[in-house]
């Protein structure tokens, strides 16, 4: 999972798909209150584990998140698999890692998923307006 962004974290498990959140939800909603708060603890584990090697640091400025979630099957549909972009982005804010996930800060979240030997997903951020004024020169 490397990518070419020096700014970036990486999460080395599966995250709940969309089926899984509405199942929790359905089910109770402490269910729900509890899946959230673990997926988001351990995803603050993984931005703790990069701030520590120095991959990871807080940004300021509005960004564009580029999330790249690896599946070891094909069984999961994209959009069920990218609805883990929430849980992403909340403990992003509860680390400080952004101010908020509002548009004002977060202003596009790219997504892909890709076929891997391992679940997990690798997250980058990058300064919105250095990403659009690259765009704009390769465009």
């Amino acid at each position: 999972m490397q990518g070419e962004n020096d700014n970036y974290f990486e999460i080395y498990k599966q995250l709940p798909s969309l089926n899984e959140i509405i199942k929790a939800a359905r089910t109770h909603w402490t269910a729900a209150a509890r899946q959230k708060k673990d997926t988001e603890s351990y995803i603050r584990g993984c931005i703790q584990e990069a701030q520590n090697k120095g991959h990871l640091t807080a940004v300021a400025v509005p960004v564009i998140v580029c999330v790249t979630f690896y599946e070891r099957t094909k069984r999961r549909d994209c959009d069920n698999v990218q609805a883990g972009v929430k849980f992403i982005l909340d403990a992003m804010k509860d680390s400080g890692i952004i101010q908020d996930d509002s548009r004002k800060y977060v202003v596009q979240v790219l997504s892909l998923v890709r076929n891997a030997d391992a679940d997990g997903a690798r997250v980058e951020i990058y300064d919105a307006a250095f990403y659009h004024a690259r765009l704009e020169y390769i465009g």
